[in-house]
């Protein structure tokens, strides 16, 4: 049901249609089975005759009224929920109807390629419940607002247009939309063939443009060489996870600007096939308006960075879009599109594999909660603007060698949570003033930064709960200097990959909060540090992986400390094992996990 094209004047017949649907044996059948409580059923009827009774007065005054006009808006996407709800709730309906007869009905191979990428109903019965509670809340406040926006009810008669359901995949025959092709699809899917396993899907029917009626199409996890031809067809389709760009003009990315109604997330794979930027443009991927997660991938040709450029330019996604990733993208430059006031709604951005990338405008993210830069080896970061985005609450760095420090000054992100910063071979200094110009820090990951010398002064923030420090010599070297002790919080470290360490740890280096500890690749360590552990009161949790040289301490290890896990360390497993040291009674016997790995 394209809502999108439906005009208020009908909308009240549409209303109808769904009120129907909700009392037929479908729905009850199903909510019976499940035995889910039908009242909630009963009030989401009640609802919607409450809000059809409002719509002649909104109809009329939505001319003059910008608020009424909103309102209707609202109406819509409330009955759009609604009407997928339904679907859902018959789709699952006719599986449970299906699912006792006979189950060793053959098909086409290429039938159960497509069947085993089909699943448009994943939804649990709590989810159901969930969803249902949802829609009710949405049209209750919509009710809320009638004396605010001064609507009366109107009853009239019989609504002028009517029209038959055209949305249930059992009031339509609904998956192919005719009955044999339904029963033939709903058996197989059903069937002990394709129950607990997913089978590789490596083409679509190639007449997939005749299935008209087709409202969802998931080929997640998949990895097609193109779409059939003419999917632009599917007129219906309100979800379809991943569109395959081919190189024929049938399977064109210009097909999806004939599919209107797409909702949810939305994957666009090789785009370096697109050679012609009005391709792009006539996709109109800004025109879907329900599109919440949009992904752009490009699969290598890096030679040809205007086309890129040009192609990326026409790609602009809706003003609602939610979570954007570009990936694979050969151009210099982004377009102005990305970081302007164009994406205000965007909360999670990520920028991956774009090697040619120079530059990006960061200037206005008002909602971005979560940003992923990785792999853009020629990024002309300096120093990473962290003041620009006032919400953020997660942020990744990657192999990005030009990065050498953060804004200098005052680079306030008071939401932040989450820092990591991998591969950045320049990097030499963290922000400033951590402590108090980013209060809300919970972890830091500092990954193969081989020139970061030093934490910046005043220290770590207060709120730290999880460190991490991989592969940072000369960051480690110094940790004389890191002044942990002030972390009351800190409750998880890890320290992997360095060369400098013999013994550990030192005692006072680690804050006695600390619950968790993880010591991994350390190829001179040669002792584990008895008074280090020994102050580590709260410690529950000791990790030794890869240290080849390492041995116990001659007092074992402190009575706290109720789980070891080691793994590839021979001196100490023998010791363990042989019971060399003064190791509690309850770690004497090591239960063995995986080969070489043993937890004690």
């Amino acid at each position: 049901m394209a809502l999108a094209l439906i005009g208020e004047s009908i909308l009240a017949a549409v209303l109808e249609v769904l009120m129907e649907r909700i009392v037929s044996p479908a729905v009850r059948d199903f909510f019976k089975s499940q035995k889910i409580d039908d009242e909630e059923l009963k009030k989401l009827k009640a609802r919607m005759r409450s809000v059809s009774k409002l719509l002649n007065d909104a109809e009329e005054k939505q001319i003059i009224d910008a608020a009424v006009k909103e309102w209707l808006d609202e109406l819509k996407d409330a009955v759009y929920q609604a009407d997928d709800f339904l679907d859902e709730i018959a789709y699952k309906s006719l599986g449970l109807n299906l699912e006792g007869e006979s189950r060793g009905q053959t098909c086409t191979d290429q039938l159960r390629s497509f069947l085993a990428s089909l699943n448009p109903c994943r939804k649990g019965v709590r989810e159901v419940q969930i969803e249902l509670t949802k829609i009710l809340k949405d049209l209750e406040e919509l009710v809320d607002q009638k004396d605010v926006l001064g609507l009366i009810e109107r009853i009239g008669g019989e609504p002028s247009l009517r029209r038959t359901p055209t949305t249930s995949l059992v009031d339509e025959s609904g998956v192919y939309g005719r009955a044999a092709e339904k029963e033939a699809i709903m058996k197989l899917l059903l069937s002990d063939d394709t129950k607990g396993r997913h089978l590789d899907l490596v083409e679509l029917p190639a007449n997939m443009g005749s299935l008209i009626n087709l409202r969802h199409l998931d080929i997640q996890h998949t990895k097609l060489p193109e779409m059939p031809l003419q999917m632009g067809k599917l007129t219906k389709l309100r979800k379809l996870t991943d569109f395959f760009i081919g190189k024929q003009s049938g399977s064109s990315i210009k097909e999806l600007g004939k599919v209107h109604h797409l909702s949810g997330a939305l994957s666009v794979w090789n785009l370096q096939n697109v050679t012609d930027a009005r391709d792009a443009f006539e996709a109109n991927l800004k025109g879907k308006e329900h599109l919440e997660k949009l992904e752009l991938i490009w699969d290598c040709d890096m030679d040809n960075s205007l086309v890129h450029e040009r192609v990326l330019e026409q790609l602009q996604p809706p003003v609602n879009v939610k979570i954007l990733s570009i990936n694979g993208y050969g151009g210099t430059r982004f377009p102005d599109w990305v970081g302007n006031s164009s994406l205000p709604l965007l909360e999670e951005l990520y920028i991956r594999s774009c090697p040619d990338l120079k530059k990006a405008v960061f200037t206005h993210f008002p909602s971005l909660t979560k940003l992923d830069i990785g792999a853009c080896e020629q990024f002309e970061i300096e120093f990473f603007p962290l003041d620009l985005f006032p919400k953020l609450e997660s942020l990744t760095i990657g192999s990005c060698p030009s990065l050498v420090s953060f804004s200098k000054g005052a680079p306030v992100a008071p939401n932040l949570k989450e820092l990591k910063l991998r591969s950045c071979s320049n990097l030499k200094l963290l922000p400033e003033n951590m402590r108090s110009f980013l209060p809300s820090l919970e972890k830091l990951s500092i990954f193969h930064c081989p020139k970061l010398e030093s934490f910046p002064a005043g220290g770590l923030p207060s709120k730290l709960e999880g460190l991490a420090i991989w592969g940072c010599d000369k960051l480690v070297a110094g940790r004389t200097q890191w002044d942990l002790q002030s972390l009351h919080v800190l409750s998880r470290f890890s320290i992997a990959e360095s060369d400098v360490l013999e013994c550990f740890p030192e005692e006072t280096l680690l804050p006695s909060s600390l619950a968790h500890l993880e010591i991994r690749t350390q190829k001179n360590l040669k002792s584990l540090n008895y008074k280090g552990l020994k102050h580590l009161t709260s410690l529950r949790e000791l990790t030794i992986m890869n240290c080849m040289e390492v041995s116990m301490p001659e007092e074992g290890l402190p009575p706290s400390i109720s789980s070891v896990t080691i793994w590839q360390c021979p001196l100490l497993e023998k010791e363990c094992e042989m019971g060399m040291r003064k190791v509690p009674k309850y770690l004497r016997c090591p239960e063995y996990m995986i080969p070489g790995r043993k937890s004690v």
